[in-house]
């Protein structure tokens, strides 16, 4: 009789076991700050191509303090900034954020860069957004190509955690040519690495070089 409840007693116990224990596929749950790309319908790129040369969508998770900001990036330096900080907190935050490039008619090779700012509440209603278009600067654009040979390319992670103070979080960044580069190995940034470093890695691997980045922990001046 005892032999026999001890052999219940291990069957339950396995089949606790099995009922509460994660598939291998399964994303641990995490409250880390996440990035994480967003993937378009076929319907939805067809709209796009329509109007931008790239779209590029990331959704956050669990992140509350820090900002958001894009950045062209050529000869060593930011020869213009499209989004100027955009901070994130608790009480304002953002869920959502959409960038798109469209080829600038006056001077092929640079983009004008718009970008969409969500707020969405728990339920997923969207409690508001914010919309920009900045036109490029063709003080630094001009002659930069010819109008052959431009090639564009975008990089962006699936998925990145907020971990280190800055992050690549896309990048599209264009050559003269075919040229290929380690993509992750250039924009991204390591957590001891200043910026001025990321930026001249940047400079030395591509001819220009849009990126969305943020910074963790920033807070409103």
């Amino acid at each position: 009789m005892k032999k026999k409840l001890l052999m219940l007693m291990c069957a339950s116990l396995l089949l606790g076991a099995c009922s509460t224990s994660t598939p291998e596929n399964q994303e641990a749950v995490t409250d880390e700050p996440q990035a994480v790309a967003l993937t378009f319908t076929e319907q939805e790129q067809e709209i796009a191509r329509m109007s931008s040369t790239e779209l590029v969508g990331i959704e956050f998770q669990n992140y509350n303090q820090g900002s958001v900001f894009v950045w062209a990036i050529d000869e060593g330096r930011v020869v213009q900034e499209y989004l100027i900080p955009q901070y994130l907190s608790e009480a304002n935050p953002m869920n959502k954020m959409l960038v798109g490039l469209h080829l600038h008619q006056a001077d092929i090779g640079i983009c004008d860069v718009s970008t969409a700012l969500y707020n969405e509440a728990e339920d997923g209603s969207v409690l508001g957004y914010a919309r920009s278009m900045v036109e490029a600067d063709q003080a630094w654009g001009e002659d930069i190509f010819d109008e052959t040979g431009i090639t564009f390319h975008l990089y962006q992670p699936e998925r990145i955690a907020l971990d280190g103070r800055y992050h690549v979080l896309a990048a599209v960044w264009s050559t003269k040519g075919n040229s290929e580069i380690d993509e992750a190995s250039v924009f991204t940034i390591a957590p001891e690495e200043g910026l001025t470093a990321f930026i001249e890695r940047v400079s030395q691997n591509t001819d220009l070089a849009y990126v969305v980045m943020t910074e963790v922990g920033a807070v409103s001046p």
